[in-house]
């Protein structure tokens, strides 16, 4: 992986994002890695809105994205 590549995990169990986020940064330590915990969290951060109003820096390269989340899961977020 390149610098500068941004991964976004969306994750709502601290221990399923713990391991996956540190396996990505034991892989490729030059890789930014963003973690959110709701799908709603995520669609504000790729669509610029609510709280991410205002980011720079584009979509992300990866978006791992838990399936199974309260609220907005990751299949509504697909949809």
């Amino acid at each position: 992986m390149h610098a500068n590549v941004e991964v976004l995990v969306v994750d709502d169990t601290d221990h399923d994002a713990a391991l996956t986020l540190d396996s990505l940064r034991s892989a490729a330590p030059d890789v930014t890695v963003l973690r959110l915990t709701s799908g709603e969290q995520a669609l504000h951060f790729l669509c610029a809105t609510d709280g991410f109003r205002g980011r720079t820096g584009g979509l992300p390269k990866l978006v791992l994205l838990d399936l199974h989340m309260p609220g907005m899961d990751g299949i509504a977020v697909l949809q």
